[in-house]
């Protein structure tokens, strides 16, 4: 179990996207600048600092993992699709959910940005009747200011903009609406900042074995009081479908974790 501060793993997590961000980019030839690359090499370069948190300026405890659809299937409804049970007592628990769509920036021959051009209003409306913590997940690399980020912002945010405003953002103007993805993150994994509806939490879990699958799911257990160990259940994840991202540690000691950070 890692026990670290709430605001370092935040801190540690921001650098690692940053980094991720900016290899993606530098070997955009091999088509690493990829909205489905990009996430995937985030959520294992997260998971690599544990699995197993517990945040002792709350004295909270997380448990969580993710996993990437198989194959190199291309779905029109998003990427990543987060899970998580909050355990407020041992035997008291809700369920939420939150939605992110990850979309690119794009830029001309002198990597001048020229916007998140992969945005469409149909899929806006559509990921918004899935649940209302829907969210837009911005990738972006200022080459000039030699800066990197992933911002997130409301789904409805970036509606009401692109149907009704769409000159008032050009470039990288709607990162500014948004947060760094890691707060939001950071405050999913500790059970706030969702759609916790029965309704939606069920709409989720239909999805993901529908033809709509997301690429990437979280799954996440919380325990509002650190001597609760939270339960990660996993079960209704269609293991036919998706695979870990990161191979669970091997019951034989002896054999060699290598592999870990190999992509889905």
């Amino acid at each position: 179990m890692l026990e670290i501060n709430k605001n370092e793993w935040v801190i540690n997590a921001q650098k690692a996207i940053v980094k991720e961000l900016s290899d993606s980019f530098q070997n955009q030839q091999q088509d690493s600048w990829s909205e489905n690359y990009i996430t995937t090499r985030m959520l294992i370069a997260l998971l690599s600092f544990g699995q197993d948190i517990k945040w002792t300026s709350m004295s909270q405890r997380i448990k969580w993992d993710s996993f990437k659809l198989k194959g190199a299937k291309e779905t029109a409804l998003g990427d990543i699709a987060f899970f998580i049970k909050i355990m407020l007592t041992s035997e008291l628990y809700l369920e939420g959910v939150v939605f992110y769509e990850a979309k690119r920036q794009y830029y001309n021959e002198k990597y001048d940005p020229l916007g998140f051009n992969s945005i469409k209003l149909d899929q806006l409306i559509r990921i918004q009747e899935v649940t209302n913590a829907s969210n837009i997940l911005l990738y972006d690399v200022d080459i000039k200011r030699e800066s990197a980020g992933a911002f997130s912002l409301p789904t409805v945010f970036v509606e009401k903009l692109i149907s009704e405003a769409p000159l008032a953002v050009p470039g990288r103007i709607l990162t500014h609406y948004g947060n760094p993805w890691v707060k939001s993150l950071s405050e999913n994994l500790s059970g706030f900042g969702l759609d916790y509806s029965p309704d939606a939490v069920n709409k989720m879990k239909e999805i993901i074995k529908s033809s709509e699958q997301p690429l990437h799911i979280i799954n996440a257990s919380t325990s509002m009081l650190g001597i609760i160990d939270p339960e990660l259940d996993s079960s209704f994840i269609p293991m036919d479908s998706y695979e870990n991202l990161i191979s669970p540690p091997s019951p034989d000691p002896t054999i060699s974790r290598s592999k870990k950070n190999r992509m889905g």
